[in-house]
């Protein structure tokens, strides 16, 4: 029992002089004079969306953008590979308003051999910019300068700005070989990176005033659990930030040219800007919660949120400006889902696998400003139009040899059958002398062919029918039945009209016309 009081007391010790641990945002006052307000922040992906959203509803004009590199000029203590990558996709995550275009001039540098690494990247070198336009205008292809241009850099990265360690020890007494003693030690480390951006006019190359921003953000690292979080300045405020132990300082800087593209673009956007920093977008532990609402719905649930939501997305790349998803909201996860899905992932700037992930759960949260605001009907589906035409006619004489004329007026999948006075049905079209059910627009196929060993025969008076469906997409109920010889085994049907019917069913909502044509042998 002693034993356990004594390493209850070095624990209660120690966890007590870790209060004397400098927390995070003191790092700022160590650093700087002021230290503003708290506020929470968990991902600028988010606020990248919500910019993106500000950009189409605000009608922007484009804009052809450039950037001279964000290299690190922190000397050797941040290695970074490279900035204007993490610039570059930043700026391609606003896909939905295309109004930023990103021009990459480092083929200019690097094709003139002015680039070694990004610290030395200078596209707009005169003479580079003068032989490649050069070389494009012989090559016949236009070149066009950019409207502006980024430039920054990792500017400071300041290790250890406060290190802290506090100790507690325990002797629990005794003399000669029973003497004890516990202890137990905590350390902390920050540092402080920032990144400075601008925004260069061109051609006076002058930095526009109020296009300019500086963010940084405090890593903590602490021995007790290997911890890493960070903690951003930025806009009067503080932004705490999750960071995986594995990505480090790499990933603070990706967040701190994220934050500067929100900025800056926002500012030259003349956008409200702040809104995506704020509010819901930067709740804290936004994406934690996520994750435990996403991981605790059935898998069903998950797809019928996704479907209720794309349905209320208009997809702003098909024409009219659809739903991207238009089916039944059934929790099924089928090929329409997954399809649409797809479509909605690329578009925003997601990996377009058509599975119901994560990724797609955050995003379909935030993008309910993208749903039309009035519903938007599926476009009229047209069936492609199939003109019948009996030879000899429509009305023959006993022991008279029949066939039909197929036309299309487009390329159209066609299947047709032949109705009995005993009411059995054959398929007579296509058969194993014409097993290509594919007509062509403009041309005309006689079925079964002239020169088909097997022709139809009008033996009994009475009324017969035949019956045709078309469709543009493949005709699916009639591969239950094998394309064998004119006549040589009837169809499992009751009737034309049950027939294609089966055809419906089997197109999954796809358009099917039918066609039908009565015989009278008299």
């Amino acid at each position: 029992m002693g034993s356990l009081k004594t390493t209850l007391a070095s624990l209660a010790a120690t966890l007590a002089l870790s209060g004397c641990m400098t927390a995070p945002p003191k790092a700022y006052t160590v650093q700087q004079p002021q230290t503003a307000p708290m506020r929470n922040l968990t991902s600028m992906d988010l606020a990248l969306s919500c910019l993106d959203r500000q950009l189409r509803d605000h009608n922007v004009a484009p804009k052809l953008l450039t950037s001279t590199g964000i290299p690190s000029r922190a000397g050797d203590k941040l290695v970074l590979g490279s900035g204007l990558d993490m610039l570059k996709t930043s700026i391609g995550q606003l896909a939905l308003s295309k109004v930023y275009t990103f021009m990459d001039l480092s083929a200019i540098a690097s094709s003139q051999g002015v680039m070694n690494n990004e610290a030395n990247y200078r596209p707009l070198d005169v003479n580079a910019i003068g032989n490649w336009a050069g070389f494009l205008q012989n090559s016949h292809q236009p070149f066009k300068f950019p409207d502006r241009i980024i430039t920054g850099s990792i500017s400071q990265a300041d290790n250890n700005v406060t290190s802290d360690q506090v100790s507690a020890g325990l002797d629990a007494g005794g003399t000669g070989n029973a003497q004890a003693g516990l202890g137990g030690s905590m350390n902390q480390g920050i540092t402080v990176v920032t990144v400075d951006m601008q925004i260069v006019d061109i051609p006076s190359l002058q930095v526009v005033s109020g296009l300019t921003t500086k963010n940084s953000i405090a890593v903590v690292r602490s021995s007790t659990g290997a911890d890493l979080s960070g903690h951003v300045s930025a806009l009067g405020a503080h932004f705490n930030v999750s960071l995986d132990r594995t990505e480090g300082l790499h990933q603070a800087v990706r967040i701190l040219i994220q934050l500067g593209t929100v900025e800056l673009l926002g500012r030259l956007a003349g956008v409200p800007y702040q809104q995506c920093l704020s509010g819901e977008t930067v709740q804290a532990n936004a994406v934690g919660k996520a994750q435990d609402a996403f991981d605790d719905m059935d898998a069903d649930v998950r797809v019928r949120f996704v479907q209720q939501h794309l349905s209320m997305l208009a997809d702003q790349g098909r024409p009219g400006h659809p739903p991207y998803y238009t089916g039944p909201v059934n929790g099924v996860e089928d090929t329409a889902t997954r399809q649409a899905i797809a479509r909605y992932q690329r578009n925003a700037g997601l990996i377009a696998s058509g599975q119901v992930d994560l990724d797609l759960y955050r995003s379909l949260q935030h993008r309910v400003a993208d749903a039309p605001t009035t519903p938007v009907p599926p476009p009229p589906v047209s069936t492609p139009h199939l003109t019948l035409q009996a030879v000899p006619g429509a009305s023959v004489k006993p022991g008279t040899t029949l066939a039909v004329n197929l036309s299309v007026d487009r390329d159209a999948h066609v299947q047709c059958f032949l109705q009995n006075d005993k009411q059995e049905i054959f398929r007579i079209f296509p058969t194993a002398e014409q097993p290509d059910d594919l007509l062509t627009a403009g041309t005309t196929v006689t079925a079964p062919s002239l020169s088909s060993p097997r022709q139809i025969v009008m033996d009994t008076l009475g009324q017969e029918h035949i019956g045709c469906v078309v469709s543009d997409g493949i005709l699916k109920a009639g591969e239950a039945w094998p394309i064998g010889p004119l006549g040589s085994a009837p169809v499992s049907a009751t009737s034309l009209h049950a027939l294609s019917d089966q055809y419906r069913r089997a197109a999954a909502g796809a358009a099917i016309a039918f066609g039908e044509l009565p015989i009278q042998v008299q």
